[in-house]
């Protein structure tokens, strides 16, 4: 089952898993990934019109935002 099959009810906000990742569970950070990997990377796609480079910022994007996760102060928008 993936998260797109999960009724919305039941997904957890992005405070949520944000909370639950810098609580310790470090894999719960794959749910944003899961949930801001294609939207993104169709922008970066989108910008530079390479796959290859597209992939490399949304790699270094998601790096970035592990690191700063204590930072996040609102929700992200929807995708």
């Amino acid at each position: 089952m993936t998260e797109s099959d999960i009724p919305p009810s039941d997904v957890d906000h992005d405070q949520d898993v944000i909370s639950r990742v810098l609580a310790g569970e470090r894999d719960a950070f794959a749910l944003l990934i899961g949930r801001y990997s294609d939207p993104l990377y169709r922008h970066a796609l989108g910008m530079t019109g390479s796959p290859d480079v597209a992939e490399d910022i949304l790699q270094t994007s998601f790096i970035k935002a592990y690191h700063h996760l204590g930072e996040v102060r609102a929700a992200f928008p929807p995708s």
